[in-house]
């Protein structure tokens, strides 16, 4: 197995380094200076715009920022924010945290919902559990998150009085934490839950018409026992790659929730770094999502040997 996750490490390094390298001319082709940002940010500073452009390293030629990039990231150096001056690394771990509350968070709701209405939807096939089942995961699919996350804020903080509509809460206060999550997590992982529900049925009606269930049931197991050992968990291979799929979906998708929630986070940061030209801020960001998808993708892999003994990676 770690022969295995050593060999797609290497195999992922050329997507790496490609998506840098388009990150890295991506965001400098894109329309805008960050130095008349700064200068209008800081109308009555004394720095001429050579001199902003100077400190920022962007009088250099192109190909030379690119391998000055390049090396400082080899060193673990993520560059300095265009904006607050602050190590880039600093900012994202700072935010990072709130991030991934976010999307476990979403996740679990999303498997919460989507895995169990599956379920009944396949058992109980073209019955009005399976209708409203379906029904009910196209609209999740359906509803755009940031609608939702209106909604959801007009009715249970407006209307209710019962959860927050902004902020993340206090990290030292799980149940502070929880009550800031709720709204945003459930926003984000609608959309999921719904994929989750449909691939379930769809995972489940395959395998529960397999032999070995029938046979199963032929011996006299108990139905739940059917259902749980022999259905859901052959079909969780394909639960588990949409999973997988989501996770990185989540991650991105947190960029509009976190801030229709006025949520910090990395999608928060992204937002304000893309609204400021923040080329390092942008650079990191854009690279840390790519870097999250290979590493998703590889533990997928790595899962798949865990829910089939019959996987093995030489």
């Amino acid at each position: 197995m770690l022969a295995f996750v050593a060999r797609r490490i290497l195999v992922a390094l050329p997507t790496l380094i490609g998506a840098y390298i388009l990150i890295f001319l991506m965001i400098r082709f894109v329309p805008g200076d960050p130095v008349l940002v700064i200068m209008d940010a800081n109308p009555t500073g004394a720095a001429s715009y050579d001199a902003i452009q100077h400190r920022l390293g962007l009088d250099k030629p192109l190909a030379q920022q690119f391998v000055e990039s390049i090396s400082n990231m080899a060193h673990g150096d993520l560059g300095t924010s265009f904006q607050n001056e602050r190590p880039v690394s600093v900012n994202i771990l700072d935010q990072l945290p709130d991030t991934i509350i976010l999307a476990v968070a979403a996740l679990l709701i999303s498997g919460l919902i989507g895995i169990p209405s599956g379920v009944i939807a396949a058992l109980r096939r073209n019955r009005w559990q399976d209708f409203a089942a379906m029904v009910g995961s196209l609209i999740g699919v359906c509803a755009p998150s940031f609608w939702l996350a209106i909604l959801l804020i007009i009715v249970f903080s407006l209307k209710l009085g019962w959860l927050p509509t902004f902020g993340v809460g206090d990290r030292h206060h799980p149940l502070s934490v929880l009550s800031h999550v709720l709204l945003p997590a459930i926003s984000l992982g609608a959309a999921s839950a719904g994929l989750v529900a449909r691939v379930t049925r769809s995972s489940m009606l395959e395998t529960m018409s397999q032999d070995y269930v029938r046979t199963a049931r032929a011996k006299g197991l108990a139905e739940w026992k059917v259902v749980i050992r022999h259905g859901l968990r052959n079909a969780l291979m394909s639960i588990t790659t949409i999973y997988g799929l989501e996770a990185v979906a989540l991650l991105s998708g947190a960029v509009i929730t976190e801030t229709v929630f006025a949520r910090r986070g990395i999608g928060k940061l992204l937002i304000d770094a893309v609204l400021s030209r923040d080329y390092p801020q942008i650079q990191a960001l854009l690279f840390l999502f790519v870097i999250l998808a290979v590493v998703i993708n590889i533990a997928i892999d790595v899962v798949y040997a865990v829910v089939d003994p019959r996987i093995r990676y030489g």
